[in-house]
């Protein structure tokens, strides 16, 4: 008999680890489905790149919401009762805009999308957590991390391929085979805990209210800042001054100790949760070097789509199975300090920005595969120790409200980062193009060589002298643009490198590591 409760105990646990894995890469794949087919999707419903772009800005004021409402009802309502909810919202939200395609439709849809994706991401880590126990914990971590690394680099070949053939509705069905093997598999394997009432019943309303608005003011105002121009429109203040206050709000109220709070503020107390939030920063950064940078250039540099974009992204995907294959070894049997593998993963990344640095207008997909190999590389040895050290100040009972503090951080953090990308890769293309255009006699003051000279060779072509001064005004101009993006994106990813750089002075300020022992204060070892 207890031979065949344990099998049962095991397959349930199986189970249970296929249903938060298959979850979180459901959600994290999603993302990039819809960032590489932006375009597609805004030409199939018949709008523009400004009402397109809160699309992802009601994804990404919703997730972080997601998180606290996901960690808070699981609370009461148990792991499996969230996580299986949360997963079948998203797959109707998915398949919401198949029904009754529409911007408003779909806007509602990327919205609840990243409700659902909230909930997700945070249950889907103490399922594993749980799962594995403290003796397999890099195991848990390194399973979970997959989805947030690896799930977009290969959903950028997945969506390619079926954008190509079945068109921008193909992405929105992309969702479904992963969610229902999630929902099945949790279904039958999670655990089936009590209800707890009394945290539901004395929710904390207030602080849910001020701290969700607050949240979702922020990644508005933050995520439509470079669009705007930040602060040169009145929106963007206004976003982030009222949300400034809802979070003050927010910190005034939960000062008075209450007894069943959202998110727990006290554990910030902890130093490596205090450093390990801000750390999720610099991982961010590391993520959009792929996420954001190398598309944005392979797209204005050389007009590619998304199929032509996905070898490039794709290549970093299988790096991480060799990096996160030793550094869950190298953790499990402790032979590297924890801190050293992330100021590692750090530094290779970092290393990858610079192979970047000699961009130029003629550079193609082979280029950058140095450097995305690097980036491969070091993910994982970023996620998984910094995963490892922010869960080693925790004991269990604490566990949901760490998760939720780490993937709050971690979802402002990517708005963030993303949003520092964009504007810097603008500024700096504005300030190279100008200084190009300078040289070429476009510019009051500026050398009339270049110019004349293309319009002395294209004379031939037409007796109009005008049009030929149009013409060459057109070829200095798209060359002047090319030249001044590769530039942009250069000292963007200079700028980059320096500051991963500089991010390796968190990983040191870190504790030695609590090494999944909470009861070691970790300031006392440094």
């Amino acid at each position: 008999m207890s031979t065949t409760l344990s099998r049962r105990t095991r397959t349930s646990s199986a189970l249970a680890s296929i249903s938060g894995f298959a979850a979180a890469w459901m959600a994290m794949m999603a993302t990039r489905y819809f960032a590489l087919s932006a375009d597609d999707i805004n030409g199939g419903i018949g709008i523009g790149v400004d009402e397109g772009s809160w699309l992802s800005t009601a994804y990404s004021a919703c997730e972080p919401i997601g998180v606290i409402l996901g960690c808070w009802l699981s609370i009461g309502l148990s792991i499996r009762r969230v996580l299986l909810a949360s997963v079948a919202v998203f797959i109707v939200a998915m398949l919401l805009p198949v029904v009754a395609p529409g911007f408003m439709i779909l806007l509602i849809s990327r919205a609840l999308t990243g409700l659902a994706a909230g909930g997700i991401l945070p249950l889907s880590i103490l399922t594993q957590l749980r799962v594995f126990g403290p003796t397999w914990r890099p195991l848990a971590i390194g399973i979970y991390a997959s989805s947030t690394t690896m799930g977009p680099q290969l959903a950028a070949g997945i969506d390619a391929w079926i954008v190509q053939r079945y068109g921008w509705t193909a992405v929105l069905w992309a969702s479904l085979a992963p969610g229902l093997v999630s929902f099945a598999t949790g279904f039958v394997g999670l655990w089936k805990d009590p209800i707890r009432w009394r945290p539901l019943l004395r929710t904390d309303l207030a602080g849910l209210t001020s701290l969700a608005t607050g949240l979702g003011l922020f990644v508005c105002g933050v995520s439509q800042g470079d669009r705007l121009r930040w602060f040169q429109a009145p929106l963007i203040p206004a976003f982030l001054t009222a949300a400034a206050a809802c979070f003050a709000l927010f910190l005034t109220h939960e000062s008075r100790h209450i007894r069943y709070p959202v998110v727990f503020i006290g554990l910030a107390r902890s130093w490596n949760l205090a450093v390990g939030a801000l750390c999720t920063f610099p991982l961010e950064l590391a993520t959009i070097f792929s996420g954001a940078i190398v598309p944005s250039a392979l797209a204005q540099l050389q007009g590619f789509r998304p199929e032509q974009i996905a070898p490039a992204l794709t290549e970093a995907l299988w790096p991480q199975l060799i990096s996160y294959t030793a550094c869950i070894i190298g953790l499990s049997t402790r032979l590297m300090e924890t801190r050293a593998i992330l100021v590692t993963g750090l530094c290779v990344i970092a290393i990858g920005c610079f192979f970047d640095l000699p961009i130029t207008s003629d550079w193609i997909v082979a280029n950058l595969d140095t450097a995305q190999v690097l980036q491969g590389i070091g993910l994982p040895l970023i996620i998984v120790p910094l995963l490892q050290m922010f869960v080693g100040e925790v004991v269990p009972r604490e566990g949901v409200h760490a998760a939720s503090i780490f993937n709050v951080c971690r979802s402002l953090s990517g708005t963030i980062a993303t949003a520092w990308a964009t504007t810097s890769l603008r500024l700096h293309g504005e300030s190279k193009y100008s200084e190009l255009l300078s040289n070429t006699g476009l510019y009051p003051h500026g050398h009339e060589t270049i110019l004349a000279t293309i319009a002395a060779h294209a004379s031939h072509a037409s007796a109009d002298p005008m049009r030929v001064h149009l013409q060459a005004v057109q070829i200095v101009a798209e060359a002047a643009r090319r030249q001044a993006t590769a530039l942009g994106v250069s000292d963007t990813l200079s700028d980059l490198g320096w500051i991963l750089f500089a991010s390796c002075a968190l990983a040191i300020l870190m504790a030695k590591l609590g090494n999944g022992h909470p009861e070691q204060p970790s300031g006392t070892t440094r």
